[in-house]
């Protein structure tokens, strides 16, 4: 039995580790996974943060930021599309609903969040 294998690959050329920032060959921007910190507080209690939400304990998901509007305080201060929410202002949103979420949102003005991006879902 023939099997085609696919052509060989030559690695990358090295590359001193001061110049691999950047690089499409060295960086795999494995950071942009890694928790942040943000933190937002509102002008006004009727000003809008500028995000939506998905999932929440019912849905069997963590939350997540379904979308961010542009010029908003969450745009401004980089939450992102796809953010996983961690917590915020110390509450486990790994463990609520998504009505309580929001909720906490709509009580506060001012939010501490920890939040990491994660584009397919991933926990």
């Amino acid at each position: 039995m023939n099997v085609l294998l696919p052509k060989y690959e030559e690695p990358p050329p090295w590359i001193p580790q001061e110049n691999r920032i950047g690089n499409p060959n060295y960086d795999n921007r494995i950071t942009q996974f890694m928790p942040r910190l943000i933190y937002i507080k509102k002008s006004s209690p009727d000003e809008p943060l500028g995000f939506n939400l998905r999932g929440g304990l019912h849905q069997f998901s963590n939350i997540f930021v379904s979308k961010v509007f542009h010029g908003t305080l969450a745009y401004k201060t980089g939450l992102n599309e796809a953010d996983q929410l961690i917590s915020v202002n110390g509450v486990d949103f790994r463990t609520i609903s998504h009505n309580e979420a929001v909720k906490l949102f709509k009580d506060f003005g001012e939010f501490l969040i920890v939040a990491k991006y994660s584009p397919y879902g991933m926990s």
